[in-house]
């Protein structure tokens, strides 16, 4: 078998399959960095409203304390828990 020079034709042939590869892996790369980054934006405004949810809930306690003796106002929370448990 006679080993001949690459023509020009398979050379261009090899380029194109290469950077159309190189180009998949870019496409691929970008994709799963974009969903990364929209993954953790989300998670972020979740874990902010939780704790914005719980400060809430903790003022709101406050005010209940500030304004009913103690007991009264275990009552009233032990009475919104209930009924919470019975809607869901």
């Amino acid at each position: 078998m006679v080993h001949t020079t690459p023509v020009p034709s398979q050379v261009a042939s090899n380029t194109l399959m290469l950077l159309s590869g190189h180009g998949v892996g870019l496409y691929y790369q970008y994709m799963t960095s974009a969903a990364r980054v929209r993954t953790f934006e989300r998670t972020r405004s979740c874990v902010e409203s939780r704790v914005k949810l719980e400060c809430e809930k903790e003022h709101q306690e406050q005010l209940l304390l500030s304004v009913i003796p103690a007991y009264i106002a275990a009552e009233v929370v032990r009475y919104q828990q209930c009924k919470t448990l019975l809607t869901q």
